[in-house]
């Protein structure tokens, strides 16, 4: 399995399911084949896309679920697909650089987020709305966007987190850490399933700080 790495944000759930789309994943099964290394020849799963996509994105139930948002965003991209004509002269035109540099001043982070301020005209200069179909040198659309910062803290604080939890709540094990978050108390600041999020994650009594 190619490593996951805590230093590395994860996309939101939009570009991830583009990105795992576009790969070719169309079952939890084949997810799972390519966590193992054993899909298409990929190497492994991107470090940038969650391992347990399920307990990472909170606004959707299943694999079928995510696969099918990925499915709809792609078509809808590939129908922009199309030279598209520019109001103005196309020396005016920023570079694909250019526009990258934009997008992460106004911190952009979603194709959705993308469309909405093109289309209120938003954003300065002259540009294409579609870069994908645009540039030839458009590189898709999780490295076009501005990167989003982790949702979750790094293991040393998130530990330190969970302790004070464990203390206020008397938490012994993951059925605690489960009911904790149906009950809506968990902090936001950690994951559902810290077990599956965190790759220094050894034991529950070691996230909790009783050893």
């Amino acid at each position: 399995m190619m490593p996951s790495t805590n230093s590395i944000s994860k996309l939101g759930l939009e570009e991830a399911a583009v990105k795992l789309f576009q790969m070719g994943i169309r079952s939890a099964t084949d997810f799972q084949k390519l966590c193992n290394g054993q899909f298409n020849g990929l190497q492994g799963r991107p470090a940038d896309i969650p391992s347990n996509p399920m307990m990472y994105f909170k606004e959707i139930s299943n694999f079928k679920e995510l696969l099918k948002l990925g499915q709809k965003l792609s078509e809808e991209i590939q129908v922009e697909e199309q030279p598209e004509e520019i109001n103005t002269d196309e020396r005016d035109v920023m570079s694909y650089e250019d526009l990258k540099q934009l997008v992460r001043k106004y911190n952009v982070t979603s194709i959705r987020q993308w469309k909405k301020i093109v289309k209120e005209d938003k954003l300065p200069g002259s540009f294409p709305s579609s870069p994908q179909a645009y540039y030839k040198d458009f590189e898709g659309w999780d490295l076009f966007l501005a990167p989003k910062a982790s949702r979750f803290l790094e293991w040393d604080e998130a530990k330190a987190l969970a302790k004070s939890v464990r203390i206020e709540h008397g938490l012994k094990n993951a059925y605690d850490w489960r009911w904790l978050s149906r009950q809506g108390h968990r902090p936001a600041e950690l994951p559902s399933a810290p077990d599956y999020y965190y790759t220094q994650f050894t034991t529950w009594k070691n996230f909790y700080g009783l050893e």
